[in-house]
């Protein structure tokens, strides 16, 4: 048997992806990208993915932006507008709220992930606690993040010259 894993574009992989899905099966995939930073690394973690009949606040969704783009994201606000619903979506590492967001362009939901091969599913209590109080904190976000961004911007510049003069 081959183990070895085929690597692919991500648009390539959606059409298998949206027919598990709808079929009932749960999809997963690595996460890439910093905004959902601290709850998921860039490379490190794995999420789970299925549909299921309601979209609530606080839950994480898998969409697609109108620009084509898949984003992995938080709801921090759902609202009924002309009937429609329409959300409010945030990664845990930014402040500014996307929206508008309509149902037809959600994937599915978060219900688990993988982290060093241990899975935990949305119900795991520590889960739970981080997701109440990190919706709590968006509106001094910006307070906490930038602060922290600048203060690694700069580490990383420091590092970035050791590197260069050490290469000289």
């Amino acid at each position: 048997m081959n183990n070895e894993f085929i690597s692919t574009d991500f648009k390539e992989m959606f059409s298998i992806m949206e027919a598990a899905l709808a079929n009932g099966q749960k999809t997963q995939f690595t996460v890439t990208g910093t905004s959902m930073f601290p709850l998921f690394s860039n490379g490190r973690d794995t999420v789970v993915i299925a549909r299921v009949p309601e979209y609530n606040k606080r839950d994480i969704i898998f969409y697609i932006r109108n620009t084509g783009d898949f984003v992995l994201h938080r709801i921090v606000d759902k609202k009924i507008e002309n009937g429609t619903t329409v959300f409010s979506l945030c990664g845990d590492n930014q402040y500014v709220a996307e929206t508008p967001i309509f149902e037809e362009q959600i994937i599915g939901k978060v219900v688990g992930f993988i982290r060093k091969e241990k899975s935990y599913t949305i119900n795991h209590f520590g889960y739970r606690l981080y997701s109440f109080l990190w919706c709590l904190n968006l509106p001094v976000r910006p307070y906490i993040i930038n602060p922290v961004m600048t203060v690694y911007k700069k580490i990383v510049k420091i590092k970035n010259k050791k590197n260069n003069r050490s290469a000289k």
